[in-house]
C-alpha cells in the first residue's frame, strides 16, 4: 500500500494541478489615464495680498483645494511673488448648515501634535482659508479650529473657534485670478 501510495504522490507531481501553460495572452493596449480634473482655486499671498490662483484638479476630490493651501507654491506662482501663510496641513472635519441660519460652513482643523496648544494664524492665513473655501460650491464661510488634531480626540474650547467668512477680508483682496498653465475655467468670486 505504501508503494501504491508512493506511486500516486508521484503521478500527482508530475501532473502537476492540471492546469497546462498557456503561453502569453495579448490583453489589449496599456492603459492610459486620459481624465482631467477641473481646475480649483486656491488663495495665495502676493504683497501682503491675497489672491485667486488656478490649479489643476482632480476628479472626485472636492476639498483638496483646502488640503492645498499648505502645499508650497510651485515655481511659476513663486516667480509671480506667490506665497502662502498657511503654515500646517489643514483638514476637513465637517460640513453643515447652522441650526437657525440659512449658512453652509466648512469645518477646518489644522493636522499635528501639539498636544492641543492653539495654533496662531495670521490675518491674511485666514483670508487664504476662508476665501479659498468661499470658492467651492455651496460654502459660505468657514469654522475654524485652532487646536490642532492627531487623531485622538480632544475636547475643544468655544475660543479655539473662528467662524471667518471670506468677505471680511475684502481690503486683503489683490484683484482678479490668475490663470495657471493648465486651467481652462474661471472661478467664481467670493461673495
Amino acid at each position: 500500500m505504501s508503494r501504491a501510495a508512493a506511486l500516486l504522490a508521484a503521478v500527482l507531481l508530475v501532473a502537476g494541478c492540471g492546469i497546462r501553460p498557456t503561453g502569453t495572452v495579448a490583453a489589449g493596449d496599456k492603459p492610459r489615464a486620459g481624465g482631467r480634473g477641473d481646475t480649483i482655486t486656491v488663495y495665495l499671498v502676493r504683497d501682503g495680498k491675497v489672491a485667486a490662483v488656478l490649479r489643476p484638479g482632480l476628479p472626485d476630490h472636492p476639498y483638496l483645494p483646502i488640503t492645498q493651501l499648505a502645499v508650497p507654491p510651485t515655481p511659476q506662482e513663486r516667480e509671480q511673488g506667490f506665497r502662502t501663510e498657511v503654515s500646517r496641513p489643514l483638514e476637513i472635519r465637517g460640513f453643515g448648515v447652522m441650526p437657525g441660519e440659512d449658512v453652509s460652513e466648512l469645518i477646518i482643523v489644522p493636522r499635528g501634535d501639539d498636544r492641543g496648544r492653539p495654533v496662531s494664524w495670521t490675518r491674511p492665513a485666514e483670508a487664504q482659508i476662508a476665501c479659498t473655501a468661499a470658492a467651492l460650491p455651496g460654502i459660505e464661510r468657514v469654522q475654524l479650529w485652532n487646536v490642532p488634531q492627531s487623531g485622538e480626540p480632544v475636547v475643544v474650547p468655544v475660543t479655539a473657534v473662528r467662524t471667518l467668512a471670506c468677505e471680511d477680508y475684502a481690503d486683503l483682496f489683490a484683484g482678479p485670478p490668475k490663470a495657471g498653465p493648465s486651467s481652462s475655467t474661471s472661478p467664481r468670486r467670493p461673495r
